[in-house]
């Protein structure tokens, strides 16, 4: 059937299968033809309209896409008119309603233009418009389609005015942090995978900020809702300033320990060797302390000795190895009783409270410290699209001996060995070899699942001599975690997953000689033995003979055999090899205290409640109590907080306060000069909170119920009233 279509504004492109007809000598040829006629031109038109009127013949006038525009846009050029009908070509054809959605998404074909606004399709919004480097004739639509956008969303609005490439690198740029601005803390950490070009860009961005600040970027940085991959970023480049500059006034310990926080494996041992950590101080007494006392000072001095070789301290070392035997010696028999601190006793904790989330408890075999870092970083850097947060960054103790066959059938059963052959497993057991995914979307709130994974133990046993073990073992742990990921991706986020990893020993930092006999009556693992004994006991429940200690099995909840355990940095003889690389079994810190971490996923940052009570005199020493409340799920510690009345009268401290998550904390604070009331009026309080995965956080504390005792307070002119 005939299809007679007008284009007197000549600028439509004709359909598939019409004539176009553009001089009076085409259209006299093919008026009466019976084909589909595409008429061109203004004064064809006219002529071929009245033509086809007088013979009752059917016509239609097409959409002019540029007269459409002009009227839809009015800040359209006619340059930019003739650049966009060019460009949709044929397509024009097929426009409607000639939006600025419509059209776009028509010549920039992507789901954005039908997406509603968001944190996230802002992110993509910028992203997209570095990529496209969209022509310039498209700024009116843009620009309209965006206003419906900041229309839809307000908060947006300063992302949402970006319409081209230049003003969405800018945006991008204050967004991802290439400085710190306000801007990060309006809108947050950047909410999808940043591509690699942006990657390339930050890291240079960020080493400018570090040389200009002359190594000191970091402190400010990590204290951004950046995302920790970021901070670690900017702490291996701020690692690689010092190591230029080891000797700067700025390369405090404070630097240091913020350094320490995000660099693991090779960097880590980079900055233990630009300077000496100094000994731990005296082992405390109670168990929490002494777990302080491990991460703050023993691990990092004894990791600094054994990165840098230091053998001046070795002595040291195993003078400290064998206080802290003794003193795990006396703990151990009390922890048994009271049930807490032990790592057996947590597991069983998990089963026994964890009602409200599905419990996935990740054991791998042989994970010291230093290990474990390293899988919390690679854990924290990789998990996307599912970000995993760590909420609790803690230690515990093992069983003794520290060894597999002992410390993780206590582990999985949650009982002391002596005890395992009675209990059944806390949990449902997976295979190594299987995925715990099935498994976890037929749980409920309140289920464990055990995923037992045989490494880094297996590779340090096979792989024990070459010259690679530590690229081995990293390589392992990386893999784990990515494991790991797969399954936390794997799990709609409906569903309240908790991911804990730990071990069930540590390890010994270093060579050990196998140069001690096996006691007779029993067999032996690295630097543990256990078997039958003659000896008998008194009620501290072991007895040291030489570089021997010998454990009761009564005393210290063994299996079945009494036990014995090298206190010095030897191992038992094993025909295999003369010495072993990081064994285990016996008592040092490294091999006993062992970690505890547990990741949830897209938590948010914790919400404080933070106050300052007390009352005092003016200009006369007070004290006041600081109270932490944390409503959420995340373990917080406060570790500096700044009180500044003005003038001189400011007062900086240093503090180490713990409070768990849905916990509150307080400490006293000892002020040397009370403010005044028009001093309080005036203060600007500000504390730093640290979280588990060593990302910073400033909370404004509430200071209106510190009050001032006053012989005198004068809030009217000494004039007023007189008749002057």
């Amino acid at each position: 059937m005939q299809s007679i279509i007008f284009d007197p504004n000549r600028d439509t492109i004709a359909p598939d299968g019409f004539t176009v007809i553009d001089t009076e000598v085409k259209f006299l040829k093919f008026a009466t033809s019976g084909k589909s006629l595409f008429i061109r031109g203004p004064r064809l038109c006219d002529w071929a309209q009245t033509f086809f009127d007088g013979r009752r013949i059917s016509y239609s006038e097409i959409s002019s896409p540029a007269k459409r525009l002009k009227e839809n846009f009015v800040e359209l050029t006619d340059d930019g008119i003739r650049y966009i009908c060019t460009f949709l070509g044929s397509k024009s054809n097929l426009l409607e309603t000639y939006s600025a959605q419509e059209i776009l998404n028509m010549c920039y074909p992507a789901p954005i233009w039908n997406v509603i606004p968001s944190v996230k399709h802002a992110a993509e919004w910028l992203l997209w418009l570095d990529n496209e480097e969209v022509n310039e004739s498209f700024l009116p639509l843009i620009k309209a389609i965006t206003n419906d956008w900041k229309q839809t969303s307000p908060d947006l609005g300063e992302i949402y005015s970006a319409v081209d490439c230049q003003t969405a690198r800018k945006t991008l740029q204050k967004w991802l942090g290439a400085q710190i601005t306000p801007f990060i803390e309006r809108y947050g950490p950047f909410p999808i995978s940043v591509p690699d070009k942006w990657v390339h860009i930050l890291d240079t961005s960020w080493r400018k900020e570090i040389i200009r600040t002359n190594g000191l970027f970091l402190r400010e940085f990590i204290k951004t809702p950046l995302d920790w991959q970021f901070k670690q970023m900017v702490a291996v480049a701020t690692l690689d300033y010092f190591e230029n500059h080891p000797d700067s006034e700025h390369f405090s310990s404070q630097i240091y320990d913020q350094i320490a926080r995000f660099v693991s494996g090779s960097d880590n041992a980079r900055l233990r060797k630009i300077k000496p950590i100094k000994p731990p101080t005296t082992i405390p007494e109670d168990p929490e302390s002494v777990i302080k006392w491990f991460t703050n000072e023993y691990l990092p001095f004894r990791e600094w000795q054994y990165v840098t070789n230091a053998e001046g301290f070795y002595p040291q070392v195993l003078d400290i190895g064998r206080q802290f035997a003794l003193w795990y010696l006396d703990f151990y028999p009390k922890a048994l009783i009271s049930k807490k601190d032990l790592s057996f006793f947590k597991s069983k904790h998990l089963r026994d409270q964890g009602v409200d989330h599905i419990n996935l408890l990740i054991i791998l075999d042989g994970l010291h410290a230093i290990d474990a870092k390293y899988i919390m970083e690679v854990l924290l850097k990789t998990s996307v699209p599912q970000r995993l947060e760590l909420t609790q960054n803690n230690f515990c103790f093992a069983p003794l001996p520290t060894v597999t066959d002992f410390a993780k059938g206590a582990l999985v059963r949650g009982v002391q060995p002596t005890f395992m052959k009675e209990f059944e497993l806390l949990g449902f057991d997976v295979s190594e070899q299987q995925t715990p995914v099935p498994q976890l979307l037929k749980s409920k709130p309140g289920d464990l699942l055990i995923w037992r994974i045989q490494d880094p133990d297996r590779t340090y046993h096979t792989k024990n001599k070459s010259s690679m073990l530590k690229k081995e073992i990293e390589g392992q742990l990386s893999t784990i975690a990515q494991k790991i990921v797969d399954v936390a991706n794997s799990i709609p986020t409906s569903v309240p997953l908790k991911i804990i990893v730990t071990t069930d020993h540590g390890r010994f930092l270093g060579v050990s000689k196998r140069n001690v006999d096996v006691p007779e009556n029993m067999q032996a693992h690295g630097r543990a033995a256990w078997g039958k004994t003659d000896i008998s006991f008194d009620k501290t429940g072991y007895q040291i003979k030489d570089d021997l200690v010998y454990l009761s099995k009564d005393r210290f909840g063994l299996q079945s055999d009494d036990a014995a355990v090298i206190l010095t940095d030897s191992a038992f003889i094993n025909d295999a090899y003369p010495q072993e690389i990081s064994t285990h079994g016996g008592l040092f810190p490294e091999e006993v205290v062992i970690p505890w971490m547990v990741f949830e996923r897209n938590v948010e940052k914790p919400e404080l409640d933070v106050t300052i009570i007390g009352e005092g005199q003016a200009n006369q020493p007070g004290e006041a109590t600081i109270t932490v409340l944390n409503p959420s799920i995340v373990d917080i510690r406060l570790i500096k907080l700044e009180l500044n009345f003005g003038g001189e009268n400011r007062f900086v401290f240093d503090l180490s306060l713990d409070v768990a998550g849905l916990d509150q904390g307080k400490l006293i604070l000892d002020i040397m000069s009370w403010p005044s009331s028009e001093q309080i009026a005036l203060c600007k309080a500000v504390a730093v909170v640290r979280m588990p995965n060593g990302e910073e956080f400033i909370v404004k504390p509430s200071i209106d119920k510190m009050k001032v005792v006053e012989l005198y307070t004068r809030d009217k002119s000494l004039l007023e009233g007189l008749d002057l």
